[in-house]
Formats: C-alpha cells, structure tokens, sequence
C-alpha cells in the first residue's frame, strides 16, 4: 500500500498534518523505515496512521512494540536527566558561592545609592508638596474655573520638581550601573568555571536525549513496517 494525499483526505486526516505530508511526498509515500522515520521527523501523527491503518489485532501488537520502545526511552532519558541534574547542580553550588561576596557588595552599593537618592530629592519633595498643597485646596473650592490655573501651576510644579531631582536621579543611576559592572567582573570568573563546567555535561545530555529519541523512532517504526507486512 502506498499511502497518498487522496487516502489522507478521505480518513479525514488532520488539514496540516495533510499539507506537511503533500509537501514531502508529493507522488505518495510507500511504507518503509526510512520513510517512518522522516515522518517522525516531521512530526507527523503516526499513533492516528497506525489507527486508521490496522485491524484491532494489529493495533495491539503496534501499541506493545510503542509501549517497549517508550520504557526504553524513558530509562534512557531518565538517566540522561539525573546525571545531567546532577551535574549543574554541583556546579551551580559552586557558582553560588563564589558569587556571594559580589551579591552582598552589589546590595550595599544599590542600598547607598537609593539612600542617597532619597537623601537629595527630600528638599524638591517638600517643594513641590508646599506648591501643591495651596494649590489642590483652591481648586477643591473652585473646581471648574481654577481648571486652567491648577493645570499650569501644577505643570510648574512638577517642572520645578523634575529640574531638582535630575541630579540625585543621574548619581543614582551612575552608582547602579558602577554596581552592577563591579558585579559582572566579580561573578566572570565564576560564571566562566560554571559554563565550562555545565557544557560535557550539557553536550552528553543532549546526546542521551537524541540518541533516545533515534532509539525509539527506529524500534517503533521497524514494529510499524513489520506489523504492516504481516
């Protein structure tokens, strides 16, 4: 049997599982391993190919050949997980603490510059509190026709309010970025062991994993093929 875009359509296939197939296999596609196995990498549904192909008896043993070839996979990528887990973990650890002094000398100097920053803006604050005040009770007495003094005396205000602080706002901004650059050059070094650290293990794992995931395409689609010839 050649499966085709025609039979698709007519065991009313998924739209754009339909598409990706056509786009592949434009002339049809017979059932063999090699084709299984690019279908699996085109995520294509072959649960629902293997449902709407063979007779309940067939079914089972298909679903028996996935439920080995899924436990398989499972172990496999289990032990890929917790090595891997295990892995960053340690190195993790290790980055932590090596960060500490430079998380504490951060939160000090973040800690100095908001206080000063706070320190400086108090005398606009008390300003602009002292404009506005006088200002909100008239025009709570007045509403309608002190509309347009509120607006500009309150624009004044505010102006005046922006102009004062511009300078606590800069120091408080230069004292962050000083911060966080001392920070970065703290952490480097530990970030640096950490990434060189964290890569075998990473490399091995995504290794593990695709290995897993070959594995499983290829028990599952030779049972497929096997199944199909019977």
């Amino acid at each position: 049997m050649e499966i085709t875009k025609q039979w698709l359509v007519a065991a009313h296939a998924c739209h754009s599982q339909v598409e990706i197939f056509d786009e592949e296999w434009p002339n049809g596609a017979e059932i063999t391993l090699e084709n299984y196995l690019r279908a699996a990498e085109l995520d294509l549904d072959l649960d629902w190919l293997a449902k709407n192909m063979f007779f309940a008896s067939t079914q089972e043993a298909y679903c028996k050949a996935v439920a080995r070839a899924r436990k398989a996979y499972d172990i496999a990528t289990g032990t890929a997980s917790e090595v891997y887990s295990k892995a960053m973990a340690t190195s993790q650890k290790a980055y932590n603490k090596a960060a500490v002094p430079a998380q504490k000398a951060y939160n000090k100097a973040i800690a100095q510059a908001r206080k000063a920053y706070n320190k400086a803006i108090v005398p606009a604050r008390k300003a602009y509190d002292k404009a506005t005040i006088p200002i909100q009770k008239a025009y709570n007495k007045a509403t309608v026709p002190a509309q347009k003094a509120y607006d500009k005396a309150i624009a004044w205000a505010q102006k005046a309010y922006d102009k004062a602080t511009i300078p606590a706002q800069k120091a408080y901004d230069k004292a962050i970025a000083q911060a966080q650059k001392a920070y970065d050059k703290a952490t480097a070094q530990a970030r640096k062991a950490h990434d060189k650290a964290t890569a075998p293990p990473l490399e091995a794992y995504d290794r593990a994993m695709a290995e897993a995931s070959e594995a499983y395409d290829i028990a599952t689609g030779t049972a497929f093929v096997a199944i199909y010839q019977m």
